[in-house]
Parts: structure tokens; sequence; C-alpha cells
């Protein structure tokens, strides 16, 4: 079973920057645009 951790993602809507807070360990992540469609992928550190 995969652990969880609590993060905030902020702000929403996103305009230049997107702060993550929270994050403990390294994370891979999937950017979505409204659509769905994926914008960017990569990993936290």
């Amino acid at each position: 079973m995969e652990s969880t951790e609590n993060c905030i993602v902020y702000p929403n809507p996103v305009n230049d920057f997107l702060f993550v807070k929270g994050i403990k360990n390294q994370a891979n992540y999937v950017l979505l645009g409204i659509d769905g469609a994926v914008i960017k992928t990569g990993k936290l550190n």
C-alpha cells in the first residue's frame, strides 16, 4: 500500500508560479490543464 502525505498547492488558478508545501520526500508530479491534458511531469526534490 502506498502512503500519502498532506500537501498544499496554491494559488488556484495558477498564473506564472505554482507553490507546493508539505512534501517531505522526493515525489513525482503530473500537472494537468483544465481539459485534462498533461502539461508537465517531473520530480520534486
